[in-house]
């Protein structure tokens, strides 16, 4: 188990007017919050991108990095169960003190890459409270995953976005990643795949997560920016970059 989930960094961007959309991003493995610098000023966002802890990774060999969970492709079918169940307690914790400072769910938003999307969507699976929606890019569930989704998150809207061409997570996993979540309950899932894409983003897909995140918030809310911003450092660079 992790302890003092409170240590861990996180970078907080807080918004400039009293009204507000918040979200927690989960980075991916080897990442933290701390490289994800380059974030806009969007009055009325507030972002909350917390930084996993240092474990040894028996994928890179037992490395110390950032990592919500560990990864052991030698062993088919192994799950980091505690190293899950924790960083998923440990986003119950930030989803909760939003709450208790009067932001209602359905102006939250989690989301994540890779790893992080990972755990976000076992996010929606194991947490007592659902978010407005998930963005889950170029990750995956395990096909055997035989949780089932509480009656609160069956309402969440999900985006899955995943390149044809990841040599890390195969789009196959990906597609059955779409099959469960919808074969579980979660019906309002959105699965969009990019031609050529790598373990990365693209400008398509860039495109298409401002498309949802402005679905989330209702037009008298929209200013004549962009009203949020998502991601990891990669993602965070190319959505600054396009922005007018």
């Amino acid at each position: 188990m992790l302890d003092g989930h409170r240590l861990l960094e996180q970078l907080i961007i807080m918004p400039t007017l009293m009204r507000s959309l918040r979200s927690a991003y989960v980075h991916r493995l080897n990442r933290s919050a701390l490289r994800n610098s380059s974030v806009p000023n969007i009055s009325h966002v507030k972002f909350v991108f917390p930084t996993a802890p240092t474990r040894p990774v028996t994928m890179n060999g037992g490395m110390r990095m950032p990592a919500w969970f560990d990864l052991d492709p030698r062993i088919i079918g192994s799950v980091d169960h505690e190293g899950i169940n924790s960083s998923i307690s440990y986003l119950e914790e930030l989803v909760a003190e939003e709450v208790k400072a009067g932001v209602p769910l359905e102006r939250i938003v989690l989301g994540g890459f890779s790893q992080g999307g990972h755990i976000a969507l076992k996010y929606l699976f194991q947490a007592q409270t659902a978010p407005a929606a998930c963005i889950a890019l170029s990750t995956w569930l395990e096909p055997t995953y035989n949780k089932q989704v509480p009656e609160s998150s069956k309402a969440v809207k999900i985006l899955l976005g995943h390149g044809t061409s990841d040599p890390l997570l195969p789009l196959a996993l990906a597609q059955s990643t779409a099959a469960l979540l919808r074969q579980k309950g979660l019906s309002r899932v959105e699965f969009k795949t990019y031609n050529g894409m790598q373990h990365s983003t693209c400008p398509e897909e860039l495109s298409d997560i401002r498309r949802f995140l402005f679905q989330m918030l209702p037009a008298a809310d929209l200013p004549s920016r962009y009203p949020f911003c998502l991601g990891s450092t990669k993602v965070l660079d190319d959505i600054c970059n396009q922005m007018p």
